[in-house]
């Protein structure tokens, strides 16, 4: 037993020297790592910070690009607004038009029928008097008599200051018509 215990005491002993060795090698390793490890995270630092000035720029291009969007569309709204002023007010002119055609073919239309009453008693005056009267000549009396067989044309000055027959120029076209 007591050279079991030797043996054991002889192998405490070497593992006692070889301790402060073992110490000193983790020691120096941990140190290294240590180093590494603070070489590394000072590296990584780096990056990040130079990730975040990248990120930092990219959020101010991006800031800035929304900006000018931003005022690109309040411009774009003040010509919406412009374009929809211009809009209602040719809304309003075309409205206008539309009214004062709607009242001008109202006045058509009365014309119209005015017209016809009246080229209805023109033709009902000329199918009882058998006078055809040139309406377009304005310095004369001129027109047709209608008889049976034929057309008596007849024409005759007007006097241009009050642009009226005479008494005569009447006579005489009673004369025609018997």
């Amino acid at each position: 037993m007591d050279s079991e215990l030797e043996q054991s005491f002889q192998l405490c002993v070497s593992l006692l020297q070889a301790l402060p060795l073992q110490v000193s090698q983790h020691h120096q390793q941990s140190s290294l790592t240590r180093s590494q490890q603070q070489a590394e995270c000072k590296q990584r630092t780096e990056e990040m910070h130079a990730e975040l000035r990248e990120l930092e720029e990219k959020l101010r291009e991006i800031r800035r690009e929304q900006h000018e969007e931003r005022t690109k569309g309040l411009q774009l709204m003040g010509e919406l607004e412009q374009v929809k002023a211009a809009k209602a007010a040719e809304a309003a002119v075309l409205q206008e038009i539309s009214e004062n055609v709607a009242d001008e073919s109202k006045e058509a239309r009365q014309l119209k029928q005015e017209i016809e009453y009246l080229a209805s008693k023109l033709s009902l005056y000329c199918n009882s008097t058998r006078i055809r009267w040139d309406y377009d000549s304005a310095a004369t009396l001129s027109g047709h008599i209608l008889t049976h067989a034929h057309q008596l044309p007849f024409s005759y000055p007007l006097n241009q200051p009050r642009g009226r027959p005479s008494f005569d120029q009447v006579n005489s076209l009673w004369a025609l018509m018997d």
